[in-house]
């Protein structure tokens, strides 16, 4: 995936799970899920914090502590 396309919000999987895709929106990660080829649900799943060339970080808080990371858009 490009960094153009991640901005344009085009879904991707990461680590290859099969009902679950993601995609950029408003500054977070959305989450979306899958059942027989149409969206469930979704829901936010990250923050997203900056944008580089080639990485993305992101942070989010699970039982009140920061949780953070950056990804390649090449991974994607």
């Amino acid at each position: 995936m490009t960094k153009q396309e991640f901005l344009n919000g085009k879904e991707f999987m990461y680590h290859s799970q099969l009902d679950t895709c993601y995609y950029f929106e408003n500054d977070a990660i959305i989450e979306a899920g899958y059942y027989k080829g149409k969206i469930l649900t979704t829901q936010h799943h990250a923050n997203v914090e900056s944008i580089g060339t080639k990485y993305f970080t992101y942070y989010t808080f699970v039982l009140g502590k920061r949780i953070s990371g950056k990804i390649n858009f090449l991974n994607l």
